[in-house]
């Protein structure tokens, strides 16, 4: 049976899910790490800066909260309904 390979979309998803689960223990610090190598893993992936900006906002670090929110808006405005 030949090796499956995962490709750059299917990594930067499980990425970000562990991004997530370390929210909820309030690793911040690794949200943002994990969702750095989402973003460059799929600079597109409009929800790991939204993900990042909120890891960065409870750090205190609005500005960079603020870049990576309107980062997700531009690439998907349906997240600023949320």
């Amino acid at each position: 049976m030949p090796k499956l390979r995962r490709g750059r979309a299917n990594r930067a998803g499980a990425d970000n899910n562990r991004g997530l689960a370390k929210a909820g223990k309030s690793d911040y610090d690794g949200v943002i790490a994990d969702c750095d190598r989402v973003i460059t893993l799929n600079p597109d992936f409009a929800e790991a800066y939204s993900n990042r900006g909120l890891a960065k906002a409870i750090k205190g670090g609005y500005d960079g909260a603020i870049a990576d929110c309107d980062r997700a808006i531009a690439l998907e405005p349906n997240l600023a309904e949320f």
